[in-house]
């Protein structure tokens, strides 16, 4: 709830989007983190 406050959206999207995030194998999450495993792969799908 705090994340999606922070980012102005409702809790349902942080939580799709952190999920599709995890699927592609870009991130990790556990009950407090957000862990980048892939930075390149992160940054392609984000147009960097």
């Amino acid at each position: 709830a705090e994340l999606a406050a922070a980012l102005g959206t409702v809790r349902e999207v942080v939580s799709r989007s952190l999920s599709e995030l995890q699927r592609l194998d870009l991130i990790e999450v556990d009950a407090r983190r957000i862990r980048i495993v892939n930075r390149q792969g992160l940054e392609d799908l984000a147009g960097f």
